[in-house]
């Protein structure tokens, strides 16, 4: 049933470059078409489940009895079923054209067969879709020959005719019309003049969608709006007419408006208008070059750049600037000047990615999704608000203590060289007979800075929490710790070194040997073995904690930490009881059981009640939980989730009644105070 094998792309169309993300696809053939809504559903089922076995036969090894299959995935570098850090994705293609209602009905299904996190992504596919892709680049229209837009208001522009070869308006037009003129005519030419078609970038075209849903008058304010050129265009009250014309900028806003189930009411977009047309012909193409490089040419806004004004970042800067003994300047946007004479210490400069990584890592316990998932960090929404989601107690908002945050940076600085150290060594270097274990070593060094990291960490909520000795490894995730943490000699010259070193040789090294002799596996792959954060709490954490426990700390480890002053455990206790009782590591189970038993309560209302109503999406219903602070009532849930009115009057009350019940189990307050201002 595999129709082919493909090395994924990323978002800019280019393949993933150091990774190996694999696409899957499954084409049905024309017989489909004649087939009902349920038996199509019934295929796609049939052949999901057949690709999971194969895929599942291949775990951890290659067996030699695959086929096909098998070697084109060994090829492209397959080593394991249920990896996230280089995921599947099973694209299935349809060669029909649905109406848009079946089509949403169909993705939904689609959506709920992924039943884990672990689970291969998938995306439906229609003929339409292809059939367009493959008219646009065989597309004999440079241009569309004539076409209207709406404008907001009749003959509403600015105009700029005074300067320069062509005349140009600024106009504000309707999305709804935008949408027609993308029916009608975006194989013949709409986008024939852009640099590129529409490439597929999951986070752009989610918030697209999402404000489109659920703010869609504030789409004009969101977003940058389009580019078209044409030989000539006349505005005639409210309509806009183009000859000869082409969208180039603005692809995947036009793609994203064309092609949604719906748009739940009209709003407007801006849109530069440039007439061409009074230009010799041999300069048009240059001029339309010109254009089409400058306004698709700005560097994107990064989702950790995106985050430097929001509410939670400013009062953590604030806060880590007037501390009077440990000043630290963190960083929130590109190419901010640093005064070096108020911050000398490498540790008082801090870019808000980094810290985000170190706090994941040290205290959170994913090592592994801080090496390797650094855009997760800003773009998830809940595992954002886990690292940022400053708590408060009444009005006083309790961020990262700066002393905390400098032992921290300190920590991250001295890790990273250590780990340069042991890149730079040569084998050569080293008698014969440790050779071996010399390469497992640096190998792990090499891959293994936020594992380090966060086996310094664990140690340390031991040392803050013995308590935490009698619970599961995944319990080291939830508890504060105590600051400062670390001795002042502890700063010394080689000090931190002896700790890595002992968490490298004594933690690292036997976890990773343990690993590979289970699975049964010869490969010193060490980057594979850090690219999931449950192996790391199954085979170092829980070493950790079984150590500490059975043993109690060594000599090495209880040389390098302070104790914790009464009033420091009692900030770190006071954190602890602000935090969702659960926490780190098995959050995010919290949040998939919550989506699924709100998922399977709207499946349980009867048939009469939903009145032919599909069941919300699951990625709906967990986009609502990352809300749970703003929804409260149903029309929240209608004016800030993307449920559409109909589901939320069928399925809103269900929804709250259970998100309600858990609103405690969530509850991670953002700093409501007032507005923070460091720099004045």
């Amino acid at each position: 049933m595999i129709s082919g094998i493909f090395p994924a792309k990323g978002d800019d169309g280019n393949p993933v470059a150091g990774k190996t993300p694999i696409d899957i696809l499954i084409a049905f053939d024309y017989a489909v078409a004649k087939k009902t809504a349920k038996e199509i559903k019934t295929e796609l089922k049939t052949a999901y489940d057949g690709c999971l076995a194969t895929l599942t036969e291949l775990r951890g090894v290659f067996h030699g009895t695959c086929g096909a299959e098998e070697e084109r995935l060994r090829a492209l570098g397959f080593t394991q079923f249920g990896d996230d850090a280089v995921p599947l994705t099973i694209r299935f293609l349809l060669p029909i054209n649905p109406t848009p209602k079946a089509k949403a009905a169909l993705i939904d299904f689609v959506e709920t067969m992924r039943k884990r996190e672990t689970d291969p992504v998938l995306e439906l596919l229609f003929g339409s879709d292809i059939d367009y892709e493959v008219r646009n680049v065989a597309s004999a229209f440079p241009f569309v020959p004539e076409g209207s837009l709406r404008l907001d208001q009749g003959d509403n522009a600015c105009h700029y005719c005074t300067q320069g070869p062509c005349k140009a308006h600024f106009v504000n037009v309707s999305a709804l019309s935008l949408r027609r003129l993308w029916q009608e005519k975006a194989a013949y030419g709409l986008l024939a003049q852009n640099l590129r078609y529409y490439v597929s970038q999951p986070r752009i075209d989610d918030a697209m969608l999402r404000t489109m849903a659920v703010a869609p008058r504030n789409f004009w304010y969101l977003n940058n709006g389009l580019t078209i050129v044409c030989k000539s265009c006349q505005i005639d009250g409210e309509k806009l007419t183009l000859q000869d014309f082409s969208i180039v900028n603005g692809g995947q806003t036009t793609h994203n408006i064309g092609t949604a189930a719906e748009l739940a009411c009209d709003f407007f977009l801006p849109c530069k208008i440039i007439e061409i047309g009074a230009l010799p012909k041999d300069e048009q193409s240059d001029f339309i070059a010109e254009v089409c490089t400058a306004t698709n040419s700005q560097k994107p806004i990064k989702a950790a750049d995106a985050v430097a004004n929001l509410s939670e970042i400013r009062g953590l800067r604030t806060a880590l600037k007037k501390d009077p003994a440990y000043p630290i300047h963190l960083i929130t946007k590109v190419n901010e000047p640093v005064d070096k004479k108020a911050y000398p210490e490498p540790w008082q400069r801090l870019k808000t990615a980094d810290l985000g990584k170190l706090l994941l890592a040290f205290v959170y316990q994913y090592p592994c999704t801080a090496r390797t998932h650094t855009k997760e960090i800003f773009e998830d929404t809940l595992l954002y608000k886990q690292i940022f989601g400053i708590v408060r107690k009444g009005k006083k908002a309790l961020y990262p203590p700066a002393p905390f945050v400098r032992d921290l940076a300190i920590l991250w600085k001295a890790a990273d060289a250590f780990c340069k150290h042991w890149k730079a060594r040569k084998v050569a270097e080293v008698p014969r007979d440790s050779r071996e274990e010399f390469r497992e070593l640096q190998g792990l060094a090499k891959n293994g800075l936020y594992p380090l990291i966060a086996c310094v960490g664990a140690l340390l909520k031991l040392h803050t929490h013995p308590e935490l000795k009698e619970k599961e490894s995944s319990a080291l995730g939830h508890d504060d710790v105590a600051f400062p943490f670390l001795k002042p000699d502890a700063l010394a010259q080689g000090q931190l070194d002896r700790l890595f070193d002992h968490c490298l040789r004594n933690y690292l090294l036997p976890g990773y040997l343990a690993y590979y002799k289970d699975y049964g596996k010869a490969s010193n792959d060490y980057s594979n073995f850090f690219k999931q954060d449950k192996l790391y709490r199954e085979y170092i954490l829980l070493r950790i904690l079984r150590q500490i426990t059975d043993a109690g700390f060594t000599e090495v480890e209880q040389a390098l930490f302070a104790m914790p002053s009464t009033e420091a455990r009692a900030l770190a206790h006071e954190r602890d009881c602000l935090h969702p009782p659960r926490w780190g590591a098995v959050y995010e189970n919290v949040i998939r059981d919550l989506r699924d038993r709100i998922y399977a309560a709207c499946e349980n209302i009867s048939s009469e009640q939903c009145r032919g109503c599909d069941l919300p999406r699951k990625g709906h219903i967990t986009d609502i939980i990352a809300r749970y602070d703003e929804i409260r009532t149903i029309q929240d849930l209608k004016s800030k989730s993307a449920l559409g009115a109909k589901r939320c009057d069928v399925f809103g009350q269900t929804i709250l009644d259970i998100l309600d019940k858990e609103r405690p189990l969530l509850t991670i307050d953002r700093v409501a105070e007032e507005d923070p201002e460091d720099d004045a």
